[in-house]
């Protein structure tokens, strides 16, 4: 059982409202979260699919003062201006949030309405059609408690006056013009969300109506206005109220819904009739034809396109299959990669080379997942891509349909679906990017290819130049010098922009004693596979961006200044030491906490180890740290200023 879905149970059983969030956010996890709010234990079962995060509905009876400290509000101090002002608010269940304020609950026989500083700076009001976090839920900088767990006291009346009652009327529909097509409705609205500006806290209100407003005039209707807002607008943290405020938008506007779609601008553009008996062989489009029609979609936003053919390449040992199958399971999850959004949808990896058993195992303990639903594989069964006729992918494409829809297709690797085939020969090469493209037309669909570099991995993929010519995106893997350090980069994106840059690393996974499986394992013996680890944005070529220095890399070089400080070069060289004497000097730097656990105390000392790597791996690529050799022994001295 999920230890969220506990909490939900348990808040339940006290009378809440509770609906799930995503997971390690604030957002709620699905479009109509207020209909799904509810206290009976089964529903909550039905819908708590994953490890989710908690909202309490605030539209079942509650008023909630929400003492806010962000935004240099300090919602304590509005608290004593009003205990000051004669007015007082009667002592009731509190939850503590993870920046410090407050949630004060309080019962209403009606909804009031919800604002930003009702009650002073610092001092918001959540009721009707609003939420909030509810303890329980996870964070990565803190966490949601019951600070007071006493019975829920009545709302003064004071209180209710101040916030004044919300209108219950139900929504009235703006008018809508006719012939709106909701897909290129929905396109431009993703567009113009993807081309706004971050909005915090103190922004929220104003920005959400103007924004609403905007979609509204592209055509979509108030319930995709507020899916493609929570999915696509940069708003941190997401606006309580966002549906009340779209609501509100549809209700008062002033212009009919789609009145800024292209065929509302346009208007319909007339037919011309062919030749009696005559079937045109092309048809002539007009602009407006063309703008009807969706924009290109991202399957992983700036990187890979929601149809047509990708390919990710790189040297033998360079991690692309572990990176192939990291983009699987975060498309397949739902979840965020490289800190750049997913379509969510389900994804099939073929895999042609090498064991899936370990590698899959591996993500999951990594991740502390039982399963990733979304993602299916086909293990070591063959794929021909230059058979007659194509019947193997004809076969393959079939089988897929009817398992279901599916947004993602690898195949791992090219090489292995060609056997026998000549990669440079563009015959062979031809029919391996027909089948790739009868993949992604007939399933609708992004077919990504695994394969290799070539003997000079500056050149790109390998083989013949008409695979890149094909391809709608192409990454590129590689991996430092020494080995620690691996990067993705983006080295061509068709509707996108080349050159985006990531780094990773590919962190060993134990999984258990060999002997589990294998009776003449050795006792000592432990099964272990790789998972890819840390994915970031990676620093660029100097001149393009400032260093991205992190608190670990200033200690690790702090480190090394401070050992070099104290040591003596030789006459016609500069001060260097031994990658022992730094190590060590961050150590004393970084001490672990104290653990009882010897098990916790190992895992403390193995992630400063790496910490200490990966930073000593980043100085070196940035020419702050230069690698000498003296006397035979390898040292370290300063590069390059900061």
């Amino acid at each position: 059982m999920s230890p969220t879905l506990d909490h939900a149970l348990a808040l339940a059983a006290q009378g809440f409202h509770v609906f799930p969030l995503r997971p390690g956010q604030v957002k709620p996890a699905h479009v109509g979260w207020q209909n799904e709010a509810t206290n009976d234990p089964d529903a909550i079962r039905a819908l708590w699919t994953r490890d989710f995060n908690i909202g309490i509905s605030t539209s079942h009876g509650l008023l909630v003062v929400d003492v806010d400290l962000k935004d240099g509000r300090n919602g304590y101090s509005s608290l004593l201006a009003i205990e000051l002002a004669g007015k007082e608010l009667p002592p009731t269940r509190q939850h503590a949030t993870r920046s410090g304020g407050r949630h004060l609950f309080y019962r209403v026989h009606r909804p009031v309405k919800q604002g930003v500083d009702v009650l002073g700076p610092g001092l918001d009001i959540r009721s009707k059609g609003g939420y909030v976090v509810a303890p329980g839920s996870r964070f990565e900088n803190g966490e949601y408690t019951v600070d007071n767990d006493r019975p829920i006291a009545p709302a003064p009346q004071w209180l209710i006056d101040a916030c004044g009652v919300a209108d219950e009327s139900p929504p009235q529909a703006s008018t809508k013009l006719d012939g709106i097509d909701p897909a290129r409705a929905g396109a431009r609205a993703v567009a113009y969300l993807d081309s706004l500006e971050p909005v915090s806290e103190g922004a929220r209100n104003d920005a959400a109506f103007r924004v609403a407003a905007q979609i509204k005039d592209f055509g979509l209707d108030a319930p995709d206005c507020e899916a493609v807002m929570l999915e696509h607008w940069k708003c941190e943290p997401m606006l309580d109220e966002l549906a009340v405020t779209i609501g509100s938008v549809y209700r008062n506007a002033k212009s009919p819904q789609g009145s800024a779609a292209p065929e509302a601008v346009f208007g319909p553009v007339a037919e011309v009739p062919a030749e009696p008996g005559k079937e045109p062989h092309y048809r002539i489009l007009s602009v407006a034809d063309v703008l009807r029609r969706p924009r290109p979609t991202w399957l992983v936003r700036g990187l890979l396109p929601q149809r047509g053919m990708a390919v990710i390449y790189g040297a033998p040992g360079s991690g692309k299959s572990f990176l192939a199958l990291d983009v699987c399971a975060a498309i397949a999850r739902g979840e965020p990669w490289g800190g750049q959004r997913v379509k969510p949808g389900p994804v099939v990896y073929v895999g042609l080379e090498g064991e899936l058993a370990p590698r899959l195992a591996a993500y999951l303990t990594h991740h502390e997942l039982k399963d990733v639903p979304g993602l299916r594989v086909i293990d070591r069964q063959p794929v021909n891509f230059l058979h007659e006729r194509h019947q193997h992918i004809q076969r393959l494409i079939e089988d897929l349909k009817a398992h279901g829809p599916v947004s993602l297709v690898v195949i791992d690797t090219l090489n292995r679906a060609m056997p026998g085939g000549n990669e440079n020969a563009s015959e062979d090469m031809g029919r391996a990017i027909a089948c790739a493209a009868a993949i992604s037309a007939q399933l609708h669909c992004l077919c990504a290819l695994v394969h290799h570099s070539g003997k000079d991995a500056s050149a790109g993929a390998r083989g013949h130049s008409s695979l890149l010519g094909a391809a709608d995106a192409e990454l590129e893997v590689s991996r430092s010098p020494d080995g620690h350090t691996r990067y993705v980069r983006a080295t061509k994106v068709k509707e996108g922009e080349d050159g985006m840059q990531y780094s990773f690393h590919l962190e060993s996974v134990d999984l258990g004693a060999t002997s589990e499986h294998d009776p003449d394992a050795e006792p000592h013996e432990r099964d272990a596979s790789c998972v890819v680890a840390d994915l970031q944005p990676a620093d660029m070529r100097p001149g393009q961006k400032a260093r991205s220095w992190t608190p670990p890399r200033q200690l690790v070089y702090d480190a090394l200044r401070t050992v070099l400080a104290g040591t003596w070069g030789d006459e016609n060289a500069p001060p260097a030491c031994s990658v022992d004497a730094w190590q060590t000097a961050y150590f004393a730097s970084a001490p672990l906490p104290e653990e009882t656990d010897p098990k916790e105390q190992r895992k403390a000392r193995d992630t400063r180890r790496k910490t200490f790597d990966r930073a000593r791996d980043w100085l070196a690529a940035e020419k702050l740290v230069l690698t000498v050799r003296r006397k035979g022994a390898i040292l370290y001295e300063l590069g390059a200023t900061e």
